[in-house]
């Protein structure tokens, strides 16, 4: 029998991821209408929960009310396109080739049955890696649900491998870059929810430590994500 609690726990870390790679995507006021209202949805959704993730799902809510688009979109601009302030892209803080990174992350999503959509931008940006932990998530979720074991490790080890690879090792160069570069409460708040909601899912999938990458001239980064030592599902 699936277990009803471990599969609402998935469905929920699937919305939070998504919920990050709208945040982080380029914002239009769709974009923006459909954050506040999965942001609100999921907030009421763990309000009972007790979760470290309640509050500030709601402080995002509430800090895209007073929001007027055209800025957030020439802030995102000023920050990850245009002037590049903030390198959105995990290539960017690797010292080898970008595009074997690049590579390597498609190949991951091909291997899941996705790819990028033309306006999406390159791969290994931070939207298209958190939406691909929202996939994951709910192919868990499936799996759980219809009691598909093999399926089930297949989806968890690649969360694992995908963290420990790709998004885990360069989240907290880039939210330590963005916390420096700016004080807009929007992306001050999603930026804290990302780093807990990678905390975390490292906590869940077992993962001991994340290492950083190392990048250059940036010696103050933070050097690991640490996380409780666990078990494997292999």
């Amino acid at each position: 029998m699936s277990n009803p609690e471990t599969l609402n726990q998935t469905l929920l870390r699937a919305d939070l991821w998504r919920v990050l790679a709208l945040a982080f995507s380029s914002p239009t006021s769709q974009s923006l209408d459909d954050l506040k209202a999965l942001s609100e949805d999921l907030a009421s959704a763990l309000k009972n929960e007790n979760s470290p993730f309640q509050e500030g799902l709601c402080e995002l809510a509430r800090s895209i009310k007073d929001l007027d688009p055209a800025e957030l979109e020439h802030e995102f601009n000023a920050l990850f396109s245009m002037d590049v302030m903030v390198p959105a892209y995990e290539g960017s803080y690797q010292r080898i080739e970008r595009g074997a990174v690049v590579g390597d992350v498609a190949g991951y999503y091909k291997a899941f049955g996705l790819g990028t959509v033309d306006n999406s931008g390159p791969p290994d940006s931070i939207w298209n890696e958190l939406a691909f932990l929202c996939w994951l998530s709910l192919k868990e979720g499936y799996a759980i649900e219809q009691e598909m074991e093999e399926a089930l490790c297949i989806t968890r080890d690649a969360m694992r491998e995908f963290l420990q690879d790709h998004l885990g090792r360069w989240v907290g160069a880039f939210s330590h870059r963005l916390l420096a570069t700016t004080g807009t409460p929007f992306y001050v708040t999603a930026t804290h929810l990302l780093l807990a909601a990678v905390s975390r899912a490292a906590d869940e999938l077992d993962i001991g430590e994340i290492d950083a990458l190392e990048v250059s001239g940036q010696s103050e980064e933070p050097n690991a994500v640490a996380c409780p030592m666990g078990g494997t599902c292999s």
